[in-house]
């Protein structure tokens, strides 16, 4: 029984992973395509994963706040603080 629920927690995993890679790369080119034809700055790509990164966040944080059944995994928060201290910068994005 226990192997069965791992291997079925691999498979969403592997499905999420796929899913969630294939559905941002499209988006991440349609944007930038979008943005580079309408204006003259367009959307930077480490800010466009820091805003959906940090959405996501947000909307598992409130979830678990609102839901008695629903837990946000420690790790996240972890991750969460990782991605974030990677992608900023202090002062903002300083020009040479």
């Amino acid at each position: 029984m226990l192997e069965n629920d791992l291997s079925q927690k691999i498979i969403i995993a592997t499905i999420s992973y796929i899913l969630g890679f294939l559905s941002c790369y499209i988006l991440r080119k349609e944007i930038k395509a979008r943005t580079k034809s309408q204006s003259k700055n367009p959307i930077k790509e480490n800010t466009f994963v820091l805003a959906v990164v940090t959405i996501m966040w947000a909307i598992s944080v409130l979830i678990d706040i609102a839901s008695p059944q629903y837990e946000t995994s420690p790790f996240i928060h972890g991750l969460m603080g990782a991605i974030v201290g990677f992608f900023y910068k202090p002062g903002g994005a300083k020009k040479l």
